[in-house]
């Protein structure tokens, strides 16, 4: 399941938006602590921590007694962070279906072995994410569904009872839930959402993995069918023009 980014998270994509951005270029120094905490509104602690996740990451650098620094992105080893840069370089709609494809190449498979290997206590888990995402809808609370709806996803991963699998979506969990808001927020895309993760539940519970493979594999064409629609639908509203 995907959860809300902590306070630290928020500060270093905060710092990290604004290195990508250019606004603190490389080999130029960071706010200090203290200014970073009066801009944010956070404890001096909660900057520690993430300062410390970048330089992590190799995306800074501290030098003691004179500041903290920014690496030349050529030597950043966060993978959050060289993927924020790559997105931002990329066109957003190109690289949420590009993000599609990589669940449609993963998720398939791991439908089929959740077909296979599924317990009881993951159909009723299943089950229960479906009905979260149905009362979300009709309580109209976006970030509800989108919490259930990520929860029905990685259920299956789990389910799959293959740990590699769980591991190789974990680095890119924040973008999937960044690129899933905006249509999740559409009712007819939500709607699509629900009926399919009950077509595909429906097949998993069968144990018929090769109609499992292909309900996932058909939902992630709904999902990039549904990413053009709103795509189309925002560049219309661009276009129209403004009455004076």
């Amino acid at each position: 399941m995907l959860t809300r980014k902590t306070l630290p998270e928020v500060v270093v994509s905060h710092l990290l938006d604004r290195i990508i951005s250019g606004e603190y270029a490389k080999n130029s120094a960071l706010p200090t602590e203290l200014q970073i905490t009066e801009e944010l509104g956070v404890s001096r602690l909660t900057v520690r921590e993430a300062i410390k996740t970048l330089t992590a990451g190799n995306v800074v650098t501290i030098r003691r007694g004179v500041g903290t620094f920014v690496n030349p992105p050529s030597e950043w080893s966060s993978f959050e962070a060289l993927m924020a840069l790559s997105l931002s370089h990329v066109d957003k709609e190109k690289s949420a279906r590009d993000l599609v494809e990589v669940r449609r190449m993963v998720e398939t498979g791991a439908a089929m072995l959740a077909a296979t290997n599924r317990t009881k206590a993951d159909i009723a888990a299943l089950e229960k994410s479906i009905e979260d995402m149905e009362a979300a809808f009709n309580a109209h609370d976006v970030e509800a569904f989108l919490e259930a709806d990520s929860k029905f996803h990685d259920l299956i991963l789990k389910s799959s009872k293959n740990v590699f699998i769980s591991l190789i979506f974990e680095p890119i969990k924040n973008f999937l839930r960044e690129c899933k808001k905006k249509t999740s927020s559409v009712p007819e895309t939500a709607l699509h959402g629900i009926q399919w993760h009950k077509i595909i539940l429906a097949a998993i519970k069968s144990g018929d993995a090769e109609k499992a493979r292909m309900a996932m594999n058909t939902h992630m064409d709904q999902v990039i069918d549904d990413i053009n629609a709103l795509a189309k639908l925002e560049r219309s509203k661009l276009r129209k023009p403004v009455k004076v």
